[in-house]
């Protein structure tokens, strides 16, 4: 998997979660907020793990199971 190609599919998926977590949190008024906070951690987290390795395929794909499985536990 390339980097680009895992930004994407990590990005993606990251913004599906914020979307779903900040919508189930937020009124209107933090929305603009939560997802902001929320895409910027996204950003810094698939940064990291696209970047650590070119392998990270098995790293990202433990990642987002781990982010699914965690949030929907939260839910």
């Amino acid at each position: 998997m390339t980097v680009r190609l895992c930004l994407s599919v990590c990005l993606s998926v990251c913004l599906s979660v914020c979307l779903s977590v900040c919508l189930s949190v937020c009124l209107s008024v933090c929305l603009s907020v939560c997802l902001s906070v929320c895409l910027s951690v996204c950003l810094s987290v698939c940064l990291s793990v696209c970047l650590e390795n070119d392998i990270g395929t098995s790293t990202i794909t433990k990642a987002l199971l781990c982010h699914d499985h965690c949030f929907s536990e939260h839910l």
